[in-house]
Parts: C-alpha cells; structure tokens; sequence
C-alpha cells in the first residue's frame, strides 16, 4: 500500500510548489465552476 499527499488547489505559487515537492507531494489544479 503506497500513500500519497496531494494538495488540491486551483493555484500554488513556485515556492509553495517547491516545499511540496521537497516533502514528496504533488499539487493538483482544479478549477471549482460554479454548477
């Protein structure tokens, strides 16, 4: 069983994409639309 951080988001900036990276986590954009 592997575990995975992922942050969602629809932004990070570079620094915050940096340190998630450095920890072993990723980012996922999504864009919430209104329905």
């Amino acid at each position: 069983l592997t575990v995975r951080g992922v942050l969602v988001a629809p932004s990070v900036t570079d620094r915050a994409a940096e340190r998630l990276a450095d920890r072993g986590f990723d980012h996922v954009a999504l864009d919430p639309s209104p329905e």
